[in-house]
């Protein structure tokens, strides 16, 4: 027959297993485990916003490994010859900051398809301020003034949606000559909207960035702006950046390019950054809906590339490998966000793709925030140690009592 001693025991020792496995799932937020989306709130709240300055600290202090970051200095150094530009931003503080090729902090360069990106948070805006009501909205409803060539259900059928995801299913073939095409046209819209089509939209996935133009002039149409003044107005100027710090191509109409040719500065680079890691927000202001940053830093489309796996947002690359996403331009500029470690780092460059030192350096030289890990492991050990002896003391008791 069981004693009610052995009965008390089992019975503590399933309450003990039970309630720490409560305890230390809860304190682990197991719900945050690969959701694409997880952010963290701003790291130091004592942090002024880089509006005006940045604040600079270095990686030892933000839990970075300097040895790693070094032997990626040297590897620059000796291998790459395109770089022009690197910052690293951890916990809301530049780590580390280096120029090559003669740029400096106050030069702007050119950023290629992160405007794309940049475009991506100007409709946001426009649709906080109600200029734009659904992204189901059909894109010739826009420009209802023109008639299109090659009009068929497809066609009538695209909406904003297929123009931020890329599937509009236009025939299009991506380089830089039909670019500049797009962009000398006497009539940019018709240029795009006159093609033929080859897909249903939202089937398939093309680069392409004359519908990121067209983006751009939908916001010219909307907002009775152009996409510089709207930004400058709601974008650039709450975030401390200065309109001589910028320069944006137009094309034949004085209709910024929706898709390249915009200028920026590194630092600003990153404020663009800072905003979308801290979900649109900027100084206490919503500069940028929180909502529409997480929609569009999410996997929208997935499409394969030569066999790779690849996830785009709404004009945002998402990297779900790490849970990070990037704004992302031709040789080699980059705006590249990973929340759960709030890590931002930003490149420009004359050819250099810098995934490299990303994955084989930045990413590696990041190192978990210890300090609540290792109280949460101390108390687990204090736990297990407490409720190990707890039972051995009873066992000794009971032995006790058999002799």
């Amino acid at each position: 027959m069981i004693s009610k001693f052995r009965i008390y025991l089992c019975l503590y020792l399933a309450i003990t297993i039970f309630s720490g496995f409560i305890y230390f799932t809860d304190h682990l937020n197991l719900s945050d485990v690969g959701h694409s989306n997880y952010i963290l709130s701003q790291a130091d709240s004592d942090i002024p916003w880089p509006t005006n300055e940045w604040t600079f600290s270095d990686a030892k202090s933000e839990n970075m490994n300097e040895t790693i970051l070094d032997e990626m200095e040297s590897y620059i150094d000796t291998h790459i010859t395109a770089l022009d530009s690197i910052i690293i931003i951890r916990n809301d503080k530049i780590v580390q900051e280096k120029y090559y090729n003669n740029y400096n902090h106050n030069q702007y360069h050119h950023i290629w398809s992160c405007t794309k990106s940049v475009t991506s948070l100007l409709i946001g805006i426009a649709f906080q301020q109600g200029y734009l009501s659904s992204l189901d909205q059909k894109v010739l409803d826009f420009f209802s003034n023109h008639e299109f060539e090659n009009v068929d259900d497809r066609k009538e059928n695209m909406t904003l949606r297929h123009l931020l995801t890329m599937t509009t299913g236009i025939n299009w073939t991506e380089d830089l000559d039909i670019l500049a095409e797009m962009q000398l046209s006497i009539d940019p819209v018709g240029f795009m909207l006159n093609r033929s089509m080859i897909a249903e939209p939202g089937t398939v996935f093309q680069y392409n960035t004359g519908v990121s133009h067209l983006l751009s002039r939908i916001l010219h149409i909307t907002t009775g702006k152009t996409p510089l003044v709207f930004a400058n107005e709601f974008l650039f100027n709450p975030l401390g950046i200065l309109i001589n710090d910028i320069y944006w191509e137009v094309d034949r109409d004085n209709i910024q390019l929706g898709g390249t040719k915009l200028y920026l500065r590194p630092r600003d680079m990153a404020k663009i950054g800072l905003l979308c890691l801290h979900n649109g927000t900027w100084n206490d202001q919503q500069i940028v809906p929180k909502d529409w940053v997480l929609e569009t830093t999410k996997t929208q489309f997935i499409y394969y590339d030569q066999g790779q796996e690849t996830h785009y947002g709404y004009h945002w690359w998402i990297q779900y490998d790490i849970h990070g996403y990037c704004a992302f331009g031709h040789l080699g500029q980059l705006i590249f966000n990973v929340p759960d470690k709030n890590l931002i780092i930003v490149t420009t460059s004359t050819g250099h793709y810098p995934f490299d030192l990303i994955y084989d350096y930045i990413l590696p030289a990041v190192l978990e925030d210890t300090e609540d890990n290792s109280i949460l492991g101390y108390e687990l050990i204090t736990f297990l140690s407490i409720s190990t002896l707890f039972t051995i003391g009873l066992i000794y008791i009971y032995k006790k009592r058999l002799t």
